[in-house]
């Protein structure tokens, strides 16, 4: 009995060990976001395009654009309006789970970038393609979103660079330093808009 049972532990163990194992080389073979997905392959050589990466772990992937051109590459895109033919005027649920195709117009979903920010160091680049094809942008440097619980707070740190100019923290308004403020859509004011929803002002 004795010995079967440390011939039974022993299996058990390795067992185990097996299966610590298999985790950990899922967990290194994952895309968690774009910047992961840019340095797994050999000396970042990747094209941009639509990608399936893992925020929340191995059960669960999110199609998205990464961009492995700008600035370095590695940039995972949150927001794409190439056209018209998205509707942005959506609800406090479609912002949480996202929307649209990646291919085009899209909304990732802010859950999803809770996950890709959170207790981490992010930046974000906010860029605009003129119709004559001028491309203007802004860099800010420290970039996270809060939890649905905290209405997906955002915060927003500088220095801000770039041919864009800031237009979302040094404005000189309260009401429009977008750093500290809780998201809103139409359905749910969480602005600081007294007298407002800006959300829904925007569509009318």
């Amino acid at each position: 009995m004795f010995n079967i049972l440390m011939k039974n532990v022993t299996n058990i163990h390795e067992d185990l060990k097996g299966s610590i194992l298999q985790t950990i080389k899922s967990e290194l073979n994952i895309h968690k976001d774009c910047k992961n997905l840019k340095d797994l392959y050999l000396n970042g050589n990747t094209e941009s395009g639509v990608y399936e990466i893992y925020p929340f772990g191995n059960n669960s992937r999110v199609s998205v654009f990464c961009d492995m051109v700008t600035e370095g590459g590695g940039w995972t895109a949150i927001q794409k309006r190439v056209s018209g033919s998205v509707s942005f005027d959506r609800t406090w649920t479609d912002y949480k789970t996202g929307f649209g195709n990646p291919n085009g117009s899209y909304w990732i979903g802010n859950d999803v970038i809770h996950q890709l920010t959170k207790g981490r160091n992010s930046s974000l680049y906010v860029s605009i393609t003129l119709t004559n094809g001028k491309k203007l942008y802004e860099l800010y440097n420290q970039f996270s979103v809060a939890d649905e619980i905290k209405k997906y707070r955002l915060f927003l740190g500088g220095p801000a660079t770039g041919t864009l100019e800031d237009s979302m923290l040094d404005t000189g308004n309260s009401y429009y330093d977008l750093s500290g403020m809780s998201f809103s859509t139409p359905d749910r004011d969480n602005d600081r808009y007294s007298t407002g929803n800006c959300a829904a002002d925007i569509y009318e």
